[in-house]
């Protein structure tokens, strides 16, 4: 196999794929004002984007969730297959460069992917929930 957990691989990959065409979907989507999408740009800044009308902005969250789950689990795998999947005889020290830099960016999504899910959650519940996490 070509990686520590192949069906994680392809779940990885699905999410990628649901996650791309929900972003597609959303840009298409009735939003404020009659236009079709979200006119928030692509930081999502919460005091626009809680006050949004239309569907396009939640599938937009939406496909953030997704994406970022699919990045996630992308993560998992790529740390464990440098770990655990390496040639018989080569110590961490031979590992080549562009290995140490995926394997160092997969620790850096792992870290900040489930800070950007919380705040996206936080936006999500703002619009649906009535919450005021974001409340100008």
């Amino acid at each position: 196999p070509d990686m520590a957990f192949p069906r994680m691989n392809n779940l990885s990959f699905w999410l990628y794929v649901a996650g791309t065409s929900l972003g597609v979907v959303s840009m298409f989507s009735p939003g404020g004002n009659g236009l079709a999408g979200s006119g928030v740009g692509w930081v999502l800044y919460p005091p626009l984007s809680t006050t949004e009308a239309g569907m396009s902005m939640d599938l937009a969250i939406f496909a953030v969730h997704v994406s970022g789950a699919s990045s996630i689990l992308g993560a998992i795998n790529m740390i464990t297959t440098f770990l655990n999947m390496r040639a018989p005889g080569m110590t961490l020290f031979k590992v080549p460069l562009f290995s140490w830099s995926i394997f160092v960016t997969a620790w850096l999504i792992l870290l900040a992917l489930p800070v950007l899910a919380g705040a996206i959650t936080m936006l999500l519940a703002d619009r649906n929930f009535g919450t005021t996490f974001f409340d100008p």
